[in-house]
């Protein structure tokens, strides 16, 4: 598999173990070209960090002494909704994985199986980018809607959308101008 993305990786990884960071990093290496990581192992250390720049995902080790994943997402997640949050663990349940996907982890991987980070990663990048775009969408829709809306109402006149499917005739929008020439609210 080659590198995923020209543009720089960079990673939160929530690890209390200097040798596991280093062997999830020797395997995101062998999958992205230019990778940027910052290991942390408390709140407080995740916290600054997610602070201090821009961030691409968080890997999160599942029990860290005084911290866990399920601590680590609820501050991501009171952050944002989008940066991409993969718990990388030797140690976990299937109840803790249900409970942290619920919560709004994006996936999760057994350091026992780390061939699996770069594809689940990658996923989870794209995933983010997928919600992001979902929500520019909605927002551009949402903004031309109430376009729509402010302009009709302002018209002497009546503004109507009809739809005519199979035969049958439908007004899919009217704007206010029917109550003011004919008597009729526009639903």
């Amino acid at each position: 598999m080659t590198a995923t993305s020209a543009a720089p990786l960079s990673l939160i990884v929530i690890e209390d173990s200097v040798d596991d960071f280093e062997l999830i990093l020797r395997h995101i290496r062998t999958l992205f070209s230019d990778v940027f990581a910052q290991r942390v192992e408390s709140a407080a250390a995740l916290a600054e960090a997610l602070g201090a720049r821009e961030w691409s995902a968080v890997l999160s080790d599942h029990r860290l002494p005084g911290f866990s994943s399920h601590d680590a997402l609820a501050i991501v997640r009171a952050r944002t909704s989008d940066l991409p949050f993969v718990i990388v663990s030797g140690a976990i349940g299937e109840d803790a994985v249900v409970e942290s996907m619920h919560a709004g982890a994006d996936d999760f991987v057994m350091k026992d199986r780390l061939g699996r980070l770069g594809m689940v990663l990658t996923r989870a990048l794209q995933n983010a980018q997928a919600r992001v775009r979902q929500r520019k969408i909605e927002a551009a829709y949402q903004e031309s809607e109430a376009r729509l809306r402010a302009v009709a109402s302002n018209l002497p006149g009546m503004m109507f959308r009809i739809d005519i499917r199979d035969g049958r005739v439908s007004f899919d929008y009217v704007s206010e101008g029917a109550r003011r020439l004919f008597g009729l609210s526009p639903e």
